[in-house]
């Protein structure tokens, strides 16, 4: 809930208490991790000097009914590898705070990572086939856009790295940043909210060794249009003889990819 100019004494210490009109997000939940999450949402804005303004707190209450809204998927397991990937790769490749600004809004969007020209989506597995479901919407080849699929093979390992070192290392960095609400919600959706849970662990050298890049051109796919009354055609594809990119190109569009 959100109030404006509403009477309030605000005790910040023993001697510093004041009494004024202030403006208020509640958090009305009783359950002990959505007011966990709800501090560390609002400490993060209030790091930046993000709420000065009517405006401003505004968007970022919308933003909180927005996060409070997603709910764990029933295929818990599938999410939190997905999201072990994503987190994996953005950690590899620059930073979370490099990637942040590109990655998708909801967790349930088409692509993982989005500019106006470019799309990426990263892929993953635990078996040892490199063989990955996608919707015939992320391999549909569209006017001047490019789309990207990088592939990780994973292996589970107790030793390895787990899910929730990975959030805790973007929490982290992305504290004080915008799109901070974002990995919230991957978060909530992938059942990782509560602290106690340390999620799936894979092992790293593994991961570094059996990731592949491909453009989506070169996946096995239909290469028609859904027909009309047709939507949201699902696939499995074998990439296994794909050409796959090679270190300069990947190179290229990771810096062109961050600049656009």
């Amino acid at each position: 809930m959100v109030e404006f100019s509403k009477n309030y004494t605000l005790s910040i210490g023993p001697d510093n208490i004041r009494e004024g009109k202030y403006h208020g997000i509640l958090c009305l939940s009783d359950d002990s991790t959505d007011k966990d999450t709800f501090i560390f949402i609002l400490d993060s804005v209030l790091s930046s000097g993000g709420l000065n303004n009517v405006d401003t707190i505004n968007i970022i209450f919308r933003s909180l009914v927005n996060l409070f809204s997603v709910e764990k998927t029933q295929d818990n397991i599938s999410e939190q590898k997905g999201l072990w990937a994503e987190l994996f790769f953005m950690r590899k490749n620059g930073g979370f705070r490099r990637w942040a600004k590109s990655w998708h809004n909801e967790p349930t969007g088409i692509f993982d990572f989005s500019t106006e020209t470019k799309r990426l989506e990263i892929k993953s597995t635990t078996r040892p086939e490199r063989i990955h479901e996608f919707s015939h919407t992320q391999l549909l080849t569209m006017p001047h856009q490019e789309t990207t699929i990088v592939s990780y093979l994973l292996q589970e390992d107790d030793t390895g790295r787990s899910l929730k070192t990975l959030i805790d290392e973007a929490r982290s960095e992305l504290f004080g940043n915008p799109h901070l609400i974002k990995l919230e919600k991957a978060i909530r959706r992938a059942g990782m909210a509560e602290l106690d849970q340390d999620g799936p662990r894979f092992n790293e050298d593994y991961v570094n060794r059996h990731v592949a890049w491909f453009r989506s051109t070169e996946i096995p796919r239909f290469m028609t249009d859904e027909p009309p009354g047709v939507t949201g055609t699902h696939y499995k594809s074998d990439l296994t003889n794909a050409p796959k990119l090679s270190d300069q190109e990947i190179k290229s569009f990771i810096l062109d990819f961050c600049i656009e």
